[in-house]
């Protein structure tokens, strides 16, 4: 744990918002930057630390911080309905016609596939990548997708990394340094 300036701005000063334990009992606080007003942990866990949080029995336990049983089909059903609602809100479908025929997605944080799979189910070239080792080895093994175990700041994209879209579906807020996260999206 560390306590790290704003990821904005760079200020060191911020007002206490409130106060959180999370399952290890360990203490967190949200705070506000006072400069640009940017919500923040502090002490902020590494990217290290925050995969630890999510082991396999975080995806299969029942708890008021986990899922119960995050990889049944049952539960991927329902998620992958909530992503075509949320598509549909966007009016996704018209823009998804004006690319070309081999289309590119990336979900950063991608937990078991879910989005990679619905996305694939839609014809598209789907990756995805996530810090947690379970629900990534089950987008694997299980559902057959291609997705890495990986920190998106510490992965190297080649030539032919480029993407149509880069999704973070309930991630950004886990980001150490979503800053950075942002300005590598311009590059791929």
């Amino acid at each position: 744990m560390e306590i790290i300036p704003c990821n904005t701005c760079g200020s060191s000063e911020f007002k206490p918002l409130f106060s959180k334990s999370n399952h290890k009992n360990e203490l967190f606080h949200i705070v506000q930057c006072i400069r640009c007003s940017l919500v923040q942990v502090s002490p902020q866990p590494s990217p290290k630390e925050v995969a630890s949080y999510y082991s396999e029995e975080y995806f299969l336990k029942r708890s008021d911080r986990g899922y119960d049983n995050y990889f049944s089909e049952g539960i991927r059903n329902e998620i992958s309905r909530v992503f075509g609602l949320n598509l549909k809100d966007l009016d996704f479908q018209t823009w998804e016609k004006s690319l070309s025929t081999t289309k590119r997605c990336l979900d950063v944080g991608c937990a078991a596939g879910y989005f990679v799979d619905y996305m694939q189910s839609r014809g598209w070239d789907s990756y995805g990548m996530d810090i947690a080792q379970a629900p990534v080895k089950f987008a694997r093994d299980k559902l057959k997708l291609k997705v890495e175990q990986v920190d998106f700041l510490e992965w190297k994209p080649t030539n032919v990394d480029q993407f149509d879209l880069i999704t973070l579906w309930a991630s950004i807020e886990h980001l150490h340094k979503p800053k950075e996260t942002l300005e590598k999206f311009i590059h791929i």
